[in-house]
């Protein structure tokens, strides 16, 4: 994008090809009011318009005045962008017509529409068509994009205008190679924490105690030490101002400065909340303040309302006043108030003319008069103006349908340059994979050397959300989105160093939040303490032999203070030394202690250190005891980190599958984009709410759903496969296949019955003992218990009873199916031989 040849501008190609006949009939034809806006305007502008057939003589000279007085006041600007012609070829006043936020519609218009530079960088553009228009072929210079945006905004609520300038190179060209990409700016310096009030009564702080002769001393060492020549310098000389970046260099360089129009938003604050006025660049979708815009000057604005003329000269906008009420600033083409409708006789802009003048480029010689006030300039361009009304908006209504607002990207991609990176963009459901945004970030300004890749996922069946892949480090971080099995939040590798396992704790029944993993030293888990007081879990590794697998060397077990233990039986950690057999047991601190105690078991003997002396000392045999307990939580803790391990591999296992998968995916190349006729990646999940893709979905199931074979019940008894060339089957063979069949049904029905039986057993013998110990504690249970014991009687009956009724229909239906099934039997062809 930084050379203009590099962007065409396709507007009259897309012409050629627009059906005239079926555009609207606001499109082809004007209304009255139009054309009397259109006629004075055209006649006094003479052969830069087409002179329509006839004129409207008291509005031509409403609008012709205007346009006389702002040429005679500003000989040297161009003419106003006031009535270009729209697509059908019929001059129209300049157009309007229909996302929320402000941010959102610039990014949604500069995403949406393939930005194409005026043919020729320094006129305004011959053709302005509607934002409809714009909206259906989604290409447009920056006059029809600004058209859309004002659109959007001011269908949602902004006070938005269509500002028509100046702009640098690089703004006119869509260049933001010396643009540092949003997500890699540093992040807004947090506001300084107050401080605390002073209190009326405070300590003096201790007087800093030190020695000017040592502090002169050591900056004499340090500046012979470094050759610090600036040290000696007089005054004034060794300092310089900081050079410039090169792309302020190379951006000063350019034969149109200052002479490319370009076309912008203003959105002035008041309404919607907005609390300071702004510019929205509509081709990169970014937001300026007012003082810190990239823009030359401002020509004109105009919106729905109103077209107002810059009279403040040819000043940067960050000095412009933006009050468009007051006529010695901006001159509006219709009057919006009776205070600005002057006498008819006042005919002579002599006095702003020469004022104005004086104060723009091209004008020599030009020496403002004495005035009696500011109002003697303003009154030029207002005179003899009668009330009129903006014409009706011609433009249809924006329709966007969702696969349109959600596509976004014209040709399914969008590539844009930023200063030392790359921001590839997607739209939802046009790759398999579901990547929707990728940033290379390069480490040279030649972006050659690419050090990091951030990829953005959306809407995957394996709920990956995010990659980033930092090519010097080695390391790769996975994000995924609440869902997945096992509830893995982050995987993060560093080649051949170390991974790490992240889950959503919440979702986990052990309570897992991390698992790190050192290749061959050590294994980390950490868990969030909430189902119980575990805290951490690590396990350091033996070096490995060759040949084998890691052996784990030790383990140690972090619990957290449990309030209603006593701290002096309360475990705070753990150490299982596997390698010399010795088990560590530390205790936590008690209240206001810098010393606890501790315990150690082995085989050779155990060791208790107490630190509070009216504890009791525990016997030999409560030692033993522990001591078993400690063997056996030792396998159990071996157990759980080698489970961990196993699904750490596991996931490793799946996550390679998936990419495998995806990845073959991809090289088919299955998908197909643009005409809304594609077909839905297979690795990817719809929600319920995308009305439209969900009807694909389900429409896809249907047209690949396979008629199911009906089931025969005979087929597994059958001795061999019967087709119509296979001999019968004999006597025998039909009554073993038969029997068969029949003590099949009948194994199941027994079954069935046994399973009932036995719960009705359950039921029963459950009732009978809680009535036998409600009889012997009767004399000494309490109101609540005698009513916990009739509701379980309750429920138990009810139980009883439905089991019972249970089993009687099942004995029923099991003599009607034995009964039908034989019939079944007797009539079947294939055993046709029972009947000889």
């Amino acid at each position: 994008m930084a050379e203009d040849g590099d962007l065409v501008n396709a507007k009259l190609s897309r012409l050629a090809e627009l059906r005239v006949e079926e555009m609207p009939d606001a499109y082809r034809v004007n209304s009255r009011k139009e054309e009397l806006m259109l006629e004075c305007v055209i006649a006094t502008f003479g052969s830069s318009y087409c002179a329509p057939a006839h004129t409207s003589a008291a509005n031509g000279r409403y609008v012709g005045k205007f346009v006389r007085h702002f040429s005679s006041l500003h000989p040297e600007r161009p003419p106003l962008m006031l009535t270009p012609c729209n697509e059908c070829g019929r001059r129209k006043f300049v157009p309007y017509t229909e996302l929320y936020d402000y941010d959102k519609c610039a990014r949604f218009v500069a995403q949406f529409i393939a930005y194409e530079p005026l043919d020729l960088p320094t006129s305004l553009p011959a053709i302005l068509p509607s934002p409809a228009t714009v909206m259906d072929w989604q290409a447009g210079d920056s006059f029809d994009c600004a058209q859309l945006l004002c659109s959007l905004l001011l269908g949602v609520g902004y006070d938005a205008y269509v500002v028509s300038g100046y702009a640098p190179k690089a703004v006119a060209l869509a260049d933001q190679s010396s643009v540092i990409l949003p997500a890699l700016r540093p992040a807004p310096a947090a506001p300084p924490a107050e401080s605390p009030p002073p209190k009326k009564y405070a300590v003096r702080p201790r007087k800093a105690l030190s020695s000017n002769f040592l502090k002169q001393r050591e900056a004499e060492i340090a500046a012979a030490a470094h050759g610090d020549a600036t040290a000696l310098a007089p005054k004034g000389q060794g300092q310089s101002e900081p050079a410039l970046p090169a792309a302020d260099e190379d951006h000063q360089v350019d034969e149109l400065q200052g002479r490319r129009v370009h076309a912008w938003v203003l959105v002035l604050a008041g309404k919607r909340m907005l609390e300071a006025s702004l510019f929205l660049e509509p081709t990169t979708g970014s937001s300026y303040s007012l003082s810190s815009a990239p823009y030359r000057t401002i020509e004109s604005v105009w919106n729905t309302s109103n077209y107002w003329v810059n009279l403040q000269g040819p000043l940067p906008p960050a000095e412009l006043s933006y009050d468009l009420a007051a006529p010695a600033k901006w001159e509006g083409l219709l009057a919006e108030s009776e205070s600005e409708l002057v006498d008819d006789n006042d005919d002579d802009p002599t006095l702003a003319a020469a004022e104005l003048a004086a104060g723009r480029a091209g004008t020599p010689g030009a020496e403002p008069p004495q005035k009696v006030g500011v109002e003697a300039g303003a009154s030029a361009l207002a005179a003899d103006r009668t009330r009129m009304d903006m014409p009706p908006a011609w433009s249809a209504r924006i329709r966007l349908d969702r696969e349109r607002l959600q596509a976004r990207c014209p040709a399914a991609q969008r590539l844009t340059t930023y200063h030392t990176a790359h921001l590839e963009q997607f739209p939802p459901y046009s790759r398999e994979d579901g990547l929707v945004e990728r940033m290379t970030i390069f480490s040279d300004i030649e972006m050659e050397d690419a050090y990091e890749v951030r990829e953005s996922y959306r809407n995957r069946k394996d709920k990956l959300s995010s990659r980033t892949v930092n090519q010097r480090e080695g390391r790769t971080v996975e994000t995924f989105e609440p869902g997945r099995s096992r509830a893995l939040r982050e995987l993060v590798s560093i080649e051949g160093s170390r991974r790490e396992f992240r889950y959503y704790d919440g979702a986990r029944l052990d309570g897992l939040m991390s698992r790190t993993e050192v290749f061959g030293d050590k294994t980390t888990l950490t868990y969030s303490g909430d189902g119980s007081t575990l805290t951490q879990r690590t396990a350091s590794y033996a070096e490995a032999s060759p040949g084998s697998g890691p052996t784990v060397r030790k383990m140690t077990e972090r619990y957290r203070r449990t309030d209603e233990v006593d701290a002096e039986a309360d475990v705070a950690k753990r150490t299982f030394d596997l390698a010399n057999g010795v088990i560590k047991v530390r205790y936590h601190f008690g209240q206001d202690r810098v010393t606890r105690s501790w315990r150690t078991y082995s085989k050779q003997g155990h060791r208790v250190v107490q630190v509070d002396p009216f504890s009791r000392t525990p016997t030999d045999t409560e030692l033993q005891e522990e001591y078993a307990q400690l063997q056996q939580a030792e396998r159990e803790s071996l157990t759980q980190l080698r489970e961990t391990d196993r699904q750490a591999k596991d996931e490793l296992t799946r996550r390679a599958d998936e990419e495998a998968v995806i990845a073959e995916a991809m090289d088919e190349d299955e998908q197909v984009f643009g005409d809304g006729n594609f077909a839905l990646p297979r690795h990817l999940s719809v929600s319920a709410y995308d009305t439209g893709r969900s009807k694909l979905v389900l429409s896809h199931d249907e047209t690949e759903e396979v008629a199911e074979v009906p089931r025969d019940f005979l087929t597994p008894f059958l001795p061999r496969q019967l087709s119509p060339e296979a001999p019968p089957l004999t006597r025998e063979e039909a009554l073993r296949v038969r029997d068969d069949c029949l003590r099949s049904l009948k194994d199941r029905l027994v079954e069935r019955a046994t399973i009932v039986q036995s719960r009705l057993d359950e039921e029963n013998a459950a009732l009978s003992k809680r009535q036998t110990t409600f009889q012997r504690n009767r004399d000494h249970m309490d109101p609540r218990e005698e009513e916990e014991y009739e509701a379980f009687c309750q429920e138990a009956m009810f139980r009883i009873q439905i089991l019972e009724q249970r089993l009687e229909r099942h004995t029923e239906l099991s003599l009607h199916k034995y009964a039908e099934l034989d019939t079944r039997l007797r009539s079947d062809l294939r055993l046709a031989a029972l009947a000889g």
